[in-house]
């Protein structure tokens, strides 16, 4: 009776030992299955360089001193957030959001109020688009932002339905001259942003935290750029005019000489525009400027 009592054990503990090893191997994977999902790499900290990149930062003020905040500085953990808006309609929900670099990209989706933000994007120059959905176009297209110049930026995204896009309350010029240049030619863009709210119902006394930023295109190295406002700073190909507060009535004058690359292609078209974010509005772009290159 001993001896079987004994055997017996002998075969329950092999049995509990076999059906433990067959459970745990199906609790691993369902444990594992509970485990969030792993999160795709981040954008590098410093993201390779930008096309176009010529030269180190400029950091210009304005003539006799003016506002100007974050230029020049050095931030590795930058949020990018804002608002989608449907033109007319509603702040525009589950629209997916795009931020890019010159080796990176991500993407993030708008929550019910039409909100999205993006943390620590690292440094480098960052486009941000909405991917607009077949019956949407976007106002706001490819607004470029220096990384690292600030810790934040809001970047308020527009979107409409129909052919004809409407007209924002405020919109930034941009003009050049010469229209046509040859290779290693000086061409220089003007842009302008004036306030035109006035002191209307409903408007706040002064367009807050204004920025204009104009990435310039390939076929032009920046030579210089200044503010009648605020301060600008050049970082490879991008122009960021730091203007801050614009009252009504006021205006900013933003001056940029560019040389013709020797390179640029000839009967080629160099086609620019730059963009305006403010606080509270929807980021606009000025209509594009061309410059034709060769006789």
């Amino acid at each position: 009776m001993t001896k079987l009592g004994f055997a017996s054990l002998i075969r329950l503990a092999l049995i509990l030992l076999v059906t433990g090893g067959w459970l745990a191997g199906v609790a691993r994977p369902v444990a594992l299955a509970q485990q969030p999902p792993p999160r795709p790499n981040p954008p590098p900290d410093v993201p390779g360089p930008p096309p176009g990149r010529t030269q180190p930062p400029q950091i210009n003020g304005a003539p006799g001193g003016g506002h100007g905040v974050g230029g020049g500085a050095v931030t590795s953990c930058v949020t990018v957030h804002g608002v989608a808006i449907n033109w007319g309609y509603r702040n525009e929900p589950k629209l997916p959001v795009s931020l890019s670099g010159s080796d990176w990209q991500t993407q993030k989706i708008t929550d019910d109020n039409g909100y999205y933000a993006s943390d620590c994007l690292g440094q480098g120059i960052g486009l941000v688009n909405p991917v607009s959905p077949p019956w949407l176009r976007p106002m706001t297209r490819d607004v470029a932002i220096r990384l690292g110049y600030r810790q934040t930026f809001e970047v308020n995204l527009g979107l409409y339905g129909g052919e004809i896009a409407p007209n924002p309350e405020i919109m930034p010029t941009l003009t050049v001259n010469p229209t046509q240049a040859q290779p290693g030619e000086i061409i220089t863009y003007t842009i302008r942003v004036t306030n035109t709210l006035g002191s209307a119902a409903g408007h706040p006394p002064a367009m807050g935290d204004v920025m204009i930023t104009d990435l310039l295109p390939e076929p032009l190295t920046p030579v210089s750029a200044t503010s009648t406002i605020g301060q600008v700073e050049l970082w490879g190909n991008l122009l960021t005019a730091d203007i801050g507060p614009l009252f009504p009535g006021q205006s900013a004058d933003i001056i940029v000489t560019a040389k013709v690359r020797d390179d640029a292609a000839p009967a080629g078209i160099i086609s620019n525009w730059a963009s305006l974010l403010h606080t509270g509005h929807v980021a606009v772009q000025t209509a594009t400027t061309d410059v034709s290159v060769g006789p």
